[in-house]
């Protein structure tokens, strides 16, 4: 009936390719064959559903009086988006529990929040989400769908499920060094205004995510021949932390609920148990000698294994698993199901083969820093180390791109061609030098997104340009600088960019330059070289 061969490069539309907005036939029933053919849509996201992208950005869900539940959504696009007809819903099978009020209005880039208490008081309003849903702090889900005036669903949804959370502690939407979005507690205080006098609080930018008591440090999860799989987690508290329910028994709390691992099964075993300031341990699969595994792994003394019946059941999976550290909440009575005992995210490591990951092939996965979120493949790297390093200090984060190279490939027998700086071992379109910049496996194909944005906004009737790309902030013997071009043949370099620390471990390279409609369309590139 019709057909159309499109392309990422100029002269079609190349906002399309990984920023988020979709192409758009200009006449229906004109020609298709061509670029010129085509236009960007108006927002990011398309414009199936004829409406901007609006993300679920903050969830608080355990909230005790004068605090309520509250849902934030955030609009990245550089439009106002009317939600009104819009719906929430705790249950994507079931998604219109609650119409957004008419004429809702979150501005561009900024934030829209609803309260859950449809009871605050006498002459209170009505249009809370709780006259719909209610959010359980045992654990629940938030999804938003696009809708019309005439109640039909429009195409677009958001959302996420999450564990249960600890009271006060908001869920946040994150958006990690590899370009992923994750849900993870928020460090700090809710961002948003909790009010249960006004259905519609307002919203804030979010903090960091919350890191904190203990971490997953170390997995090995496709060891050598004759090797053992194993978990490390470490205690980053600077204190004793212990590893069960510290509600007092007053207030409901229950100190024989221990902490555990979601992803393989395990509990950590024992009476009250604790983990020194800085303890490491170290869990195997159940059935596996501690002591072996410490003479095999040359494991300190003073280092806990948890082993033989008391290691974890299951198995890592090769191509992918999630790891959850868990610790107990004060139990909850549930009627028709008796006593609950919510286990809250501490740390969560949800590693793949997929290319973003470091590949174990033999060897452990280390964390690099402690302190940055866990779910995050650019915060990992492949153990120098044959054997890993269990129960001692990490590898120290490999440093310029010789040293990366050598790893991955000297040392896993590749070498000759496509292993230099400007080639392209895997073919996945990213050469190894940017494979490096951007923290990913060279040998094995990747679906990174390009990491280069661009877009623009309007301030008081003055357009501003802005163009940015984020890559990992250790990797110091780079030079990257940004060109511009008009005609593919002369590239300009632009000399005022500035650096952005994100704080989980990569920097945005930076560049606004206002414009102009008179000027012609500009190209931009960004180069990636080593420094000489």
């Amino acid at each position: 009936l019709d057909f159309l061969n499109y392309d990422d490069e100029s002269p079609w539309p190349i906002e399309a390719d990984g920023q988020g907005y979709s192409l758009v036939r200009k006449v229906t029933n004109g020609p298709s064959y061509q670029a010129s053919d085509w236009e960007l849509s108006a927002n990011r996201g398309g414009s199936a559903f004829g409406g901007g992208v609006v993300l679920v950005n903050e969830i608080l869900s355990h909230t005790d009086l004068p605090q309520t539940d509250v849902i934030e959504l955030y609009n990245p696009g550089t439009e106002d988006v009317n939600i009104g007809g819009w719906y929430l819903t705790d249950d994507p099978i079931n998604p219109k529990k609650y119409v957004i009020p008419s004429n809702s209005i979150v501005p561009a880039g900024g934030y829209w929040a609803v309260n859950e208490d449809n009871n605050a008081s006498p002459g209170a309003p009505l249009n809370y989400f709780g006259t719909s849903f209610s959010l359980s702090s045992r654990g629940d889900a938030v999804y938003l769908f696009s809708g019309d005036s005439q109640n039909r669903l429009t195409g677009y949804s958001h959302g996420t499920e999450f564990r249960a959370t600890q009271n006060g502690v908001s869920i946040i939407r994150y958006i990690n060094g590899a370009g992923n979005e994750i849900f993870v507690p928020q460090s700090g205080s809710p961002t948003l205004e909790v009010n249960r006098f006004t259905a519609f609080p307002d919203g804030y930018p979010n903090n960091s995510p919350r890191v904190e008591l203990a971490v997953i440090s170390e997995i090995s999860y496709e060891p050598k021949d004759g090797g053992s799989e194993y978990i490390e987690i470490t205690n980053i508290s600077d204190q004793v932390l212990p590893l069960y329910d510290i509600t007092s028994e007053q207030l409901g709390g229950d100190p024989n609920n221990n902490w555990s691992l979601d992803g393989v099964g395990f509990t950590f075993p024992g009476n009250q148990p604790v983990l020194q300031k800085d303890e490491i341990v170290l869990i195997v699969p159940k059935g596996v000698s501690a002591n072996q595994f410490r003479i095999n792994y040359s494991v300190p003394d003073d280092i806990t294994i948890y082993g033989d019946e008391q290691g974890f059941d299951g198995a890592l999976n090769n191509a992918g698993e999630k790891i959850v550290l868990l610790r107990p909440d004060k139990p909850d009575f549930v009627v028709g199901q008796g006593i609950i005992v919510p286990m809250i995210e501490v740390d969560a490591v949800d590693y793949d083969n997929d290319g973003q990951w470091p590949l174990g092939e033999g060897r452990s996965i280390e964390r690099i820093n402690n302190l940055i979120v866990g779910n995050d493949s650019t915060n990992w790297q492949r153990s120098q180390s044959e054997m890993g390093t269990p129960g001692v200090q990490n590898s120290e984060p490999v440093s310029g791109y010789s040293s990366w190279s050598k790893l991955q490939f000297d040392e896993n027998g590749i070498s000759g061609p496509g292993t230099g700086p400007i080639d392209d071992y895997d073919s996945d379109g990213l050469t190894n030098l940017e494979e490096y910049a951007y923290g990913l496996d060279p040998r094995f194909v990747s679906n990174f997104e390009d990491q280069m944005i661009v877009r623009t906004s309007e301030t008081n009737g003055v357009k501003v340009l802005s163009i940015e790309l984020k890559v990992k902030k250790s990797n110091d013997d780079l030079v990257l600088s940004l060109q511009s071009t008009d005609d593919f043949k002369l590239w300009s370099d632009i000399v005022e960019i500035s650096s952005i620390d994100n704080g989980d471990g990569t920097i945005t390279i930076l560049h606004n330059q206002t414009v102009s409609d008179s000027v012609g369309r500009l190209f931009y590139r960004f180069l990636i070289q080593l420094a000489p």
